[in-house]
């Protein structure tokens, strides 16, 4: 497995659970760490790749035990782009800087290697929420040509639909394709419109049209 595709994993790996590994690393995994290193990546690469329409990632707690074991996951990612396995070993040398990024971005975004072709799942421009989990046992996942690597964990990303990576991708200046508007945090991102602010907004438009249904019939 290359430099590149290892620093890829290690943007989702920061969340290793207290009862995991080395105390001297604890400190340096948590959630809020796994997720401002996923918009960090997907902020440079918008702007490197002129990705019009990528999202700022959310949390979702929910997300985090949707595949409990290895194995689960391993027969779903088969068929399912929005699993993205990573190695927590990868997680002491730190996510590759907006430098690094920059200068491997039409990689990530064009190459046919198996690889990097993988690792564009967490680069789906509608992906809004992700959740991760680690599991009690490693297992080993097969790379493409590259052979096997060693896998402790996986983020599941929310918000789209399982197609194929960057399907729905809108070519242009960063962020000048957002339908909910632009990241309040993110300059380079859309704003992520989680399940939650969509139904508070259905609600608010039931309850505007019931309103205005009820002034037109029986308001003179």
């Amino acid at each position: 497995m290359n430099l590149l595709t290892v620093s890829i994993f290690a943007l989702c790996a920061q969340l290793i659970d207290a009862s995991l590994g080395n105390p001297a690393r604890k400190q340096k995994f948590s959630t809020e760490k796994c997720l401002l290193e996923i918009n960090k990546f997907r902020n440079v690469m918008a702007k490197k790749g002129n990705l019009a329409n990528m999202h700022e990632i959310e949390y979702d707690t929910s997300l985090e035990k949707t595949f409990p074991t290895c194995q689960e996951a391993m027969k779903a990612s088969r068929d399912d782009n929005r699993i993205h396995f990573f190695e927590s070993n990868t997680c002491t040398g730190g996510p590759p800087d907006d430098k690094t990024i920059s200068y491997h971005a039409n990689d990530i975004l064009t190459s046919t290697n198996m690889n990097m072709k993988y690792n564009r799942r967490v680069l789906h421009p509608s992906h809004k929420t992700v959740g991760c989990t680690f599991f009690k046992e490693a297992c080993m996942f097969p790379f493409g040509k590259s052979g096997e690597a060693v896998v402790n964990g996986l983020c599941v990303y929310g918000g789209s639909e399982n197609v194929e990576p960057m399907t729905g991708l809108t070519k242009g200046e960063a962020a000048s394709k957002c339908s909910g508007g632009k990241s309040e945090m993110w300059e380079n991102l859309c704003k992520p419109t989680s399940t939650s602010s969509v139904q508070s907004t259905m609600f608010h438009f039931a309850f505007l049209m019931s309103f205005v249904i009820f002034m037109f019939f029986f308001i003179d």
